[in-house]
């Protein structure tokens, strides 16, 4: 049974009979990725920046495809007698019925600008992935905003995905 005010997600968009789950990780901390923003990483640091970085997008992956991971089993297979109530500010409540959808996107987005987060990074990062009942979609910041520039309404959004 799901406790009261825990948060499944980052966002969830209930569109008709589709949902999107979607997991945002935050951006990347310390020196090393200050001095690359700026321009200032010397030729004696790229390594050290590459070795951080690949390690940060390693956990940021790996949490956010496990984050995913039990915001799906939960949407999907309601535990217990209560069921999973939304709440949303403009909507109101709104009782979850996982039988009314037929469509789930799992959308992973790393917020870091460095162009090298994908699916197939995680998957050679996490191999787990394959073994999960949906293919989670991993986007950096920069290819998130250019995907929303180009899909601006939810039902151009959810009709690209299907």
């Amino acid at each position: 049974m799901l406790k009261e005010n825990v948060e499944l997600s980052d966002l969830l968009i209930l569109y008709f009979d589709t949902l999107l789950i979607i997991h945002v990780k935050s951006i990347m901390q310390g020196q090393l990725i200050i001095e690359y923003y700026n321009g200032l990483l010397t030729n004696d640091k790229k390594s050290d920046f590459e070795v951080e970085l690949k390690r940060y997008v390693k956990k940021s992956i790996l949490h956010g495809c496990k984050q995913i991971k039990a915001t799906y089993n939960r949407m999907t297979d309601p535990k217990g007698d209560k069921p999973i109530i939304l709440h949303n500010d403009r909507r109101g409540q709104l009782e979850w019925k996982p039988k009314n959808i037929k469509r789930i996107y799992t959308i992973l987005i790393c917020e870091e600008e460095v162009p090298i987060v994908n699916f197939n990074l995680g998957r050679s990062l996490f191999p787990e992935i394959d073994s999960y009942k949906f293919t989670p979609i991993i986007f950096n910041s920069q290819d998130l905003l250019y995907i929303l520039d180009i899909l601006d309404t939810p039902s151009k959004l959810v009709a690209k995905l299907v």
